[in-house]
């Protein structure tokens, strides 16, 4: 059986550590987004994340860390954003975010609409495709976001170059690495500075895990 006051309790205090405050309807709707992860996963690869307090702590609270950094009303493209990782959690907890989640894959597109139906969120949709490709056949997505993230990326530079089509002139990227970012970091300097980029290390810690998390945040100048 669910403890209820524990996970409330995970999530709330895991929310402070990013100076966010959640609602009672927030945790609701945190709670049932994890329950049907948890059961779309029995039939299609999601996430190989299956222990409800990891899933709680390692998706959901760090799907957020981004939100002291957007502007209100922002408007967010979410970069292979899989079963909705950050975009969703990033909107319960910022409504005033406009959210668009892009992914390749048409069943994690699926499982992304169904949550949106079922936690009544507006101001957010899906959009199936490779960014390569979206970038070319859908001409009213360029130019027109005010941040970029992504969990997703293996490299910062690709996704950096994979974001900056849809980006306003002064929009910025938000990546999320472990602690392994710092030499890719070191070593991506030179091209950083060659695009007139700047680049800011946030660190911050998930409740109960020791690993140290970075996220990196580019602007243009």
């Amino acid at each position: 059986m669910r403890n209820s006051v524990k996970y409330h309790d995970i999530l709330s205090s895991g929310a402070e550590r990013f100076g966010l405050h959640l609602s009672d309807d927030m945790i609701v709707s945190f709670l049932l987004y994890m329950d049907e992860l948890q059961e779309w996963n029995k039939k299609i690869n999601l996430t190989a994340i299956t222990l409800e307090e990891e899933i709680l702590t390692k998706h959901l609270l760090d799907s957020i860390a981004p939100a002291p950094y957007l502007l209100k009303g922002a408007s967010v493209l979410d970069l292979g954003s899989g079963a909705g990782f950050p975009g969703i959690p990033l909107k319960i907890v910022r409504p005033d975010l406009r959210v668009t989640l892009l992914d390749s894959s048409r069943k994690k597109i699926h499982f992304q609409k169904h949550v949106v139906r079922i936690l009544n969120l507006s101001e957010i949709n899906t959009v199936e495709g490779r960014a390569e490709d979206i970038a070319k056949s859908h001409p009213d997505m360029l130019h027109c976001y005010d941040a970029a993230l992504s969990r997703a990326f293996s490299s910062l530079r690709a996704f950096i170059e994979m974001g900056k089509p849809f980006l306003k002139n002064t929009g910025s990227w938000i990546g999320f690495k472990g602690p392994a970012g710092a030499a890719e970091l070191s070593e991506l300097k030179p091209w950083l500075d060659q695009e007139r980029l700047t680049i800011q290390a946030e660190k911050y810690k998930l409740s109960g895990l020791e690993q140290e998390r970075v996220l990196y945040i580019v602007r243009q100048f």
